[in-house]
């Protein structure tokens, strides 16, 4: 695939005159959309190009848990394990990524095993039934915490 080929889709709310100040050829803004999964099933990268915002991380994690290899400036994955971070493509400028896009995105194999070793890094990190067993010993300690003091224990 030529980088002429390759196509980025912006799936979400763009203000029409910013979309209308970026459009280019090989960039579409598809606007909000009710079910991602078709998007995310035919996409080869999920582009994480922002540093500063909200939901980066779950955007992340869904670009994982749905079998995409991620490409991400350096940063955009703080909050994420290190573990799941050294299995990304990352770059310290939107050209750099840019570059490091175009130079992978061929590279099926090299992507398929980024992909891979996130996922198996990530499952663990973010297992619900894991999460919700500590959750639950959490807020049990915290109960009988407070049932001690309550009831003039002396915590």
């Amino acid at each position: 695939m030529a980088s002429a080929d390759v196509e980025t889709l912006v799936v979400g709310h763009v203000p029409a005159a910013l979309a209308s100040k970026l459009a280019r050829p090989g960039l579409r803004f598809l606007g909000e959309q009710t079910d991602l999964a078709p998007f995310l099933a035919d996409a080869r990268l999920g582009l994480v190009a922002e540093e500063m915002g909200g939901g980066f991380k779950i955007k992340t994690l869904d670009y994982i848990f749905h079998g995409l290899p991620i490409a991400a400036l350096t940063g955009s994955l703080t909050g994420l394990p290190s573990d799941v971070q050294q299995h990304t493509l990352q770059a310290s400028s939107p050209q750099a990524l840019a570059r490091a896009v175009l130079g992978q995105i061929d590279g099926l194999d090299g992507l398929n095993h980024m992909q891979d070793a996130a996922l198996a890094a990530a499952r663990p990190a973010f297992d619900w039934a894991s999460r919700g067993t500590q959750l639950k010993q959490a807020l049990g300690q915290v109960i009988v915490e407070r049932g001690l003091r309550y009831m003039g224990g002396s915590r």
